[in-house]
């Protein structure tokens, strides 16, 4: 993703079926990160603000992200909130791939 934060590194970017999933995390700060699914053309949820989308989604802290990059229109979340507690890279993981499942089930 193109406009990623200088201090985010990728630390997983994978396909499962048809959707692409990345998983970030901030080198300063271990225990914030973020998830995004890139959203395929002809899914209703593509070209859409995040506000548009969160009364459909389930995510820790809400959807926070929508951009149309290079590569495509991508949607995330992210961990930094004063709620958030700490995150493991895994959980972070995991909960991506419960927002990949939940566009795929829209």
């Amino acid at each position: 993703m193109e406009n990623l934060n200088a201090e985010e590194d990728i630390h997983e970017n994978w396909k499962i079926k048809h959707l692409t999933i990345t998983v970030t995390g901030n080198m300063f700060h271990s225990e914030w990160y973020c998830g995004y699914v890139k959203i395929p053309q002809g899914h209703p949820f593509h070209g859409k603000h995040y506000d548009e989308i969160n009364h459909y989604i389930s995510v820790h802290g809400e959807l926070t992200y929508s951009s149309e990059e290079e590569d495509g229109y991508w949607i995330g979340f992210d961990t930094n909130h004063y709620y958030s507690g700490k995150w493991t890279k895994e959980m972070a993981e995991e909960e991506t791939k419960n927002l990949l499942r939940q566009i795929e089930d829209f």
